[in-house]
């Protein structure tokens, strides 16, 4: 009811003003080749410097982008997001709540919860930008996550600042209440910027060089000499002749066979161009290291093996940076677009947040982890419900001890000896001399 009385008085509000709110920038509702929609554009591509045509999907054909988008989207899918509710007992998880179950078990007919965050994310990391519709009931109860393809969703900055959405197939705006939107870094505050845009000229550069390495390879990958051909040939012979070389000697199955010449034809050998002389592999490292740097992926996660980050050397230490300084972030952005489209304002100020589970990631720091918790309880700094509070989890039931700062006991049931400094031994004064007294 509460939730219900809510929506109707938002809803009232909004229907007030919906005669004079309208788009601010009212191209982008439409979409024209004078025009065009970032949809549009990513439709056909744009061409860059280096003539590879780039869209999303000949950006997928670049394996470092593919793996870069592939490993945030696959981490978003498989770590489970909660509700809960801070009250005074501690931090409680609200399994009855209808927006739990969507998430974390069935956001509808079709879909995983594993394949609609995946799906999400996968959008953000190709276009910048994923959606999700959701269904409501009667009460004003979400029901039902729907994945949005990008391209049928137009975000606009309306008249109210406010956020609206064109979808297809809708004939009116919708509300970021009935639009799951999560969005890659912004420059309007409506859309989220594309990575295949963005890192246009990278990828063109990375698919030319791929075509092109391929085509020296297909063409025997040097130039190790030439042909003279006799002076009675004609063009037409010619033509024939370097058709007959191309199928006798290109290519790799090729590599190594030994030429036959015949009817007065020539050879000259000549020190022929290796790929390292053009540097193509150095070059296609360097675009490799762009896109890499782009997304924030440390190399090693994606089979990139052949640099350190500057993370640290270790796995574990380039896992801990690459979960602290690029992929927490997007879990932020997750948790707090579940909050603002899924709760209502007053589950809000009442202390409603979703959460996503984090110790799953830590598995590798677990042990550095319990040895800075000991000493800081050792030391007096932590005590047993601090600690829980770090780790999300309850505080101890009352007098259990979790506000006590005194020494953990130690492992055969008694209290952390304390430790003590010695006294100072006893010094006996000297013996009197016989008949004299002590000096």
């Amino acid at each position: 009811p509460d939730r219900l009385t809510e929506w109707r008085t938002q809803q009232g509000g909004r229907d007030k003003h919906e005669a004079t709110r309208g788009e601010k920038r009212s191209t982008r509702s439409e979409s024209s080749l004078l025009s065009p929609t970032p949809q549009l554009l990513e439709a056909f591509g744009v061409r860059s410097t280096a003539g590879a045509h780039v869209n999303e999907f000949t950006a997928s054909s670049v394996p470092t982008f593919l793996a870069c988008a592939g490993i945030l989207a696959d981490m978003v899918g498989k770590l489970p997001f909660k509700l809960y509710r801070k009250t005074a007992a501690g931090h409680q998880e609200q399994t009855d709540h209808p927006a739990h179950r969507l998430i974390s078990k069935a956001p509808g007919f079709d879909r995983t919860p594993f394949e609609l965050k995946r799906l999400m994310q996968t959008g953000v990391g190709f276009g910048g930008n994923g959606y999700a519709l959701v269904g409501r009931n009667a009460y004003y109860e979400p029901q039902e996550l729907r994945w949005l393809r990008p391209c049928d969703v137009n975000p606009v900055m309306l008249t109210d600042n406010t956020v609206g959405y064109r979808v297809r197939g809708f004939d009116r705006i919708l509300t970021r209440a009935e639009v799951l939107h999560v969005q890659s870094l912004s420059s309007d505050g409506v859309m989220g910027l594309s990575p295949v845009r963005i890192l246009r000229e990278s990828l063109g550069l990375a698919m030319t060089q791929r075509e092109q390495s391929a085509s020296i390879y297909a063409n025997g990958a040097k130039f190790p000499g030439f042909l003279v051909s006799p002076a009675s040939q004609t063009p037409q012979q010619i033509q024939d002749a370097r058709e007959q070389w191309k199928k006798q000697h290109a290519g790799a199955p090729n590599a190594g066979t030994t030429p036959i010449l015949w009817g007065g034809w020539d050879y000259k050998s000549i020190q022929g161009m290796s790929m390292e002389d053009a540097e193509f592999l150095d070059s296609r490292k360097f675009e490799r290291s762009e896109i890499e740097i782009a997304f924030r992926v440390p190399g090693v996660l994606i089979g990139d093996n052949e640099k350190t980050s500057s993370w640290g050397t270790g796995v574990e230490q380039i896992s801990l940076g690459f979960l602290n300084y690029c992929f927490d972030p997007w879990l932020v952005n997750w948790e707090q677009a579940l909050g603002f489209t899924l709760l209502t304002a007053k589950e809000i100020q009442s202390d409603y947040y979703f959460k996503a589970n984090r110790r799953a990631l830590l598995a590798a720091a677990l042990e550095a982890q319990a040895s800075f918790f000991k000493i800081m309880r050792d030391i007096g700094v932590y005590s047993p419900d601090d600690v829980r509070e770090l780790l999300d989890e309850n505080k101890l039931p009352d007098g259990a001890g979790g506000s006590s700062y005194d020494k953990p006991f130690n492992g055969s049931g008694g209290k952390a000896a304390a430790i003590e400094t010695p006294a100072e031994p006893m010094v006996e004064p000297a013996a009197a001399p016989i008949g004299g007294k002590k000096k």
